[in-house]
C-alpha cells in the first residue's frame, strides 16, 4: 500500500472539510473557500502538516497490528532481512 502525498492528502483534506462545511450549512471563511493551491500559505502549511500527522497515525496504528499479529503468532512474515511495517525509503508497508 503505497500512501498519498502530504500535498495530495492534505489537498483532500481541505476538500473535504469545505464540502462537509457546505453540508452543514456551516460557512468557513471566504478565503478559504477556493481550490487548496489558491488557499493562503499559512493554511496549505497546516493542512500539509495535519496530513503528515495522520500518516504518522496510521503508520503506528499498522504497525502496531502487525506487531501484535507477529507476537500472537497468527502471522508469519519471512523477508531475508526479517522486517516488516512501513518502509521509509520505499514508501510502503511491508508484510
Amino acid at each position: 500500500m503505497v500512501l498519498k502525498t502530504d500535498e495530495t492528502l492534505a489537498k483532500e483534506l481541505h476538500d473535504a472539510y469545505e464540502s462537509y462545511s457546505k453540508n452543514a450549512n456551516w460557512k468557513t471563511q471566504k478565503k478559504c473557500q477556493v481550490e487548496f493551491k489558491d488557499l493562503p500559505q499559512e493554511n496549505q502549511i497546516v493542512m500539509i502538516s495535519i496530513a503528515r500527522l495522520i500518516k504518522v497515525w496510521i503508520k503506528e496504528a499498522l504497525n502496531q497490528q502487525l506487531k501484535e499479529l507477529r507476537q500472537n503468532k497468527k502471522i508469519t512474515i519471512l523477508r531475508y532481512d526479517d522486517s516488516y511495517g512501513y518502509d521509509l525509503q520505499e514508501n510502503y508497508y511491508r508484510i
